[in-house]
Parts: structure tokens; sequence; C-alpha cells
């Protein structure tokens, strides 16, 4: 339906500048071809509002065939020309996101790669010299001096071992549930990265479906990865809560902080996935996060998940 203020005025005289050259090229096309096709162009109605129509029209000819005029018909079609910008947004953004997911798992790659030959590699091979100075023990003191040089280097790697590989997944999230998985999670980040997460809030919460603890379990891993590698601590806090059928994890650190804060910014912090795919995790189970940050005075990121049939 054409807006009462734009009634009874030529479409030219209203049309976006952006569409009248390419409308007025189809109008001045039509007559010398022959051919009709839906033209689509925009006008600023009352108010400053856009209304997208669709124009169809066909020329009128008289009986020799000369060109007497034309005739034709306005659709609004501004609900669908949202849609269509909405679609083709939404698609940008995967493809963003899809872009920060590749950079995310070549970051993964380096930083267990980097672990692998750093750690456990030298580890193996303080081994392998220790075995070839074990070949040439002759006395049982110092063959068995040696024997356990091997054995301590050897649960050390194992150890290493043990700790990148419960980065990539966790078996106790599965055998024991999301709290124990995160407290292991902190223990390893102490372990490896030397900065202390004290766990605050329930020890136990009610059991949770497999694709909610295994997300809500990588949205705290890239949330303590963040202070690790941006906060500039040595200690932060992780708080679980459970409340009215929604959990509530909270991360929170004394650092440094970053500019950006609330529901919809994108901060700089996490350069691969970062908080952008968390916000996406979150939002296809119903979740949602929020972001308390100033620079230089620390961060706070709160994610909240709706259990059982409290999700929508």
């Amino acid at each position: 339906m054409i807006p009462d203020a734009l009634q009874g005025r030529h479409f030219h005289e209203i049309m976006s500048a952006d569409d009248r050259d390419r409308l007025a090229a189809d109008f001045w096309k039509t007559p010398a071809t022959g051919e009709t096709s839906p033209a689509e162009f925009r006008v600023r109605a009352h108010g400053g509002s856009t209304v997208w129509f669709e124009e169809r029209s066909t020329v009128q000819r008289d009986a020799s065939g000369a060109i007497t005029g034309r005739i034709g018909v306005l659709r609004d079609v501004t609900a669908r020309k949202k849609a269509e910008q909405l679609a083709v947004a939404r698609q940008a953004e995967l493809r963003r996101l899809a872009a920060r997911l590749a950079t995310a798992q070549d970051e993964e790659q380096r930083r267990i790669a980097h672990g692998l030959h750093d750690d456990v590699a030298q580890l193996l091979t303080a081994c392998s010299i220790k075995l070839a100075v074990a070949q040439g023990c002759s006395e049982a003191r110092e063959l068995a001096r040696t024997h356990d040089a091997i054995d301590l280097l050897l649960r050390e790697a194992n150890e290493k071992i043990h700790l990148l590989s419960f980065e990539l997944s966790s078996s106790t999230l599965y055998r024991l549930g999301l709290c124990e998985a995160i407290e292991e999670l902190c223990e390893g980040m102490q372990e490896r990265y030397g900065v202390y997460f004290e766990m605050e809030g329930e020890e136990h919460i009610e059991p949770l479906d497999e694709a909610s603890a295994t997300v809500l379990f990588k949205v705290v891993r890239e949330l303590l990865f963040n202070v690790v590698k941006h906060a500039g601590v040595k200690q932060a806090t992780v708080s679980v809560r459970h409340d009215d059928g929604t959990l509530r994890i909270a991360v929170e650190d004394h650092g440094a902080g970053f500019g950006d804060r609330g529901e919809d910014g994108d901060p700089e912090l996490g350069k691969g996935l970062g908080l952008a795919g968390i916000r996406e995790r979150l939002r296809d189970l119903g979740g949602r996060m929020r972001i308390d940050s100033e620079r230089r005075s620390g961060a706070r990121v709160m994610v909240w998940l709706p259990l059982g049939t409290d999700r929508s």
C-alpha cells in the first residue's frame, strides 16, 4: 500500500537519486526492445523512512504498432527487501565467523605444536641422551640414578601430553560433569601457564545434556585463554551459579581490560574465534553473554544458559 504522503506524486519526484538513473535507463530500453521486467527502487517516505517499491509496466501500442503510452502498477516490497538485507548481513557475519574459526583452529594447532616441540620433544630428547648414558654405565648405583632420571623425564612428558590433550577435549566433562571439568581446566592452566584461577560457587550442578556441556566447557576454556593471553595477571576468578533453571558462569580478572563493553560489542579480546564466536555458540542454545570492562580496570565476562524446560 502506498503511503498517503506519496499519493498523487510522480515516482520520479520521490525516488532515491541512487535508483533514478538506473530506472530511467530501464524505462527507455523497454520501448526499444519490447521487453518488460520488474524494477525496484526506493523512496523517502514521511518521517525519513525508506519504502521499497516494485514497478511492473507494459508498453501500450495502437493498431499500427506505435507506442501510445505505458501502464503499470507499484507494489510495496519493503518487508521483503528488509528480509533480504538481513539475510545478506547474516551471511556476511557467518563468513566472518568462519574466517575467525579457521584462524582459531590454526592458532590452536600452532599452540599444540609449540607445546609438543618445546616441552614434550625436549623431554624425550633428554630421555634419549640418558639412555645413551645408561648404556655406558658400569656401576649399578650409577645405572639406578640414570634409570630414575629417565623415569622422571617420562613422567613429566606424560603430564605435558595430558595437559595438551585436555586443552583440546575433556574426558572429565563426560565422566564427572561440567564443574569438575572446569576445575581440572583451571588446574591445568595454572600448571602450564602460571595463572591461578580460583573456583567459586557451586561444586556440583544438575547434569547437562552433552551439547550444552560441551559448548559451556569450550566457552570457559576460551575465556581462560583470553585471561592468560591478554589480561597480564597471575590470578583470576571463575564462578558457577545455578538459579531458577539458568546456569551462570563468570570469569573475572583485574588486569589490562579492554575498551568495549555490553552484550552487543565485539571487543579486541581474543584474536581467534574470540567473544563473537562465544556469542554464536551460546545463541544457538538460547544463551547470552555480557561483558563489563574498561582498559586497565580488569574484565568480567558472564554467560547465561537456560537449562532443561526453561530453554527457549
